[in-house]
């Protein structure tokens, strides 16, 4: 476990971003829920702060914001569809992986 149990949490959420093929973190966000309430008011927050530093940003990064990677369950994903209808889901290959092996 990453997340730290002072604030109660129940999640630490990592965005990252892609450019030229290198990953990068961007924020990291102590989540108390793992509601999808709580998945859209983080990712409605962070698209009002991408407005307010640069008004173009959010018309930029819905144009080119192609795939979501998740590990999540259907709120995560279901919150991303919400804020960010145009988006693709993929599963991360990892995860998968690793709860198949886990579950033989």
């Amino acid at each position: 476990e990453v997340r730290p149990n002072v604030p109660p949490s129940r999640q630490l959420l990592t965005i990252m971003t892609l450019h030229l093929s290198q990953a990068f973190r961007v924020f990291y966000i102590l989540m108390g829920s793992k509601s999808a309430t709580s998945y859209i008011a983080v990712f409605r927050f962070l698209k009002d702060l991408a407005s307010q530093l640069n008004p173009t940003v959010v018309t930029d990064f819905e144009r080119e914001l192609q795939s979501v990677v998740t590990d999540d369950p259907n709120p995560y994903k279901a919150s991303v569809r919400e804020v960010f209808p145009n988006a693709h889901l993929v599963s991360c290959w990892f995860h998968s992986a690793n709860a198949m092996r886990k579950n033989k």
